[in-house]
């Protein structure tokens, strides 16, 4: 599933960011999950977006600074790597001791979770990017960053 965050007013916040990525990683679209075990799975989306926002608040935050730190930032790779490998440990880690520890176990599950975060992350890194090109306008590399994506 896949969904659209319009930005018109600035970066989204971390907060929406994280449910955001806490419904692309657990969806609760299985009609199976009934009484219990619906308001189970809901808590547990809840804390998988709970504990992503720092994840989320991280990424934003250290690419503002490096924008702010070096005025060719825009001119590098967007690289995640590592808040991607911290959030995939952070949500294993949340999911023990739940009825989806064992999902979350498999490696196929944390590739398909990576995959996700990667996605969203770099996506959020990029918005930093398109505004501080817009905040910028005299930053050569901010402005060819903007102007080729």
């Amino acid at each position: 599933m896949s969904k659209i965050l319009v930005t018109n007013n600035g970066p989204h916040p971390p907060e929406k960011w994280a449910m955001t990525s806490a419904e692309e990683i657990f969806p609760m679209q299985d009609a199976a999950l009934t009484g219990e075990h619906l308001i189970a799975a809901q808590r547990f989306q809840l804390d998988l977006a709970e504990l992503l926002e720092d994840h989320h608040g991280n990424v934003q935050t250290g690419e503002k600074d490096s924008l702010t730190s070096h005025d060719d930032h825009c001119d590098s790779a967007l690289d995640v790597e590592h808040h991607v490998k911290a959030a995939l440990a952070a949500v294993v880690e949340k999911s023990k001791g739940t009825a989806w520890e064992a999902h979350f176990a498999k490696p196929d599950v944390q590739a398909a979770v990576s995959k996700v975060l990667d996605s969203h992350f770099k996506s959020s890194a990029h918005i930093e990017r398109l505004w501080h090109a817009d905040k910028n306008p005299n930053n050569g590399a901010a402005r060819t960053y903007k102007s080729t994506h």
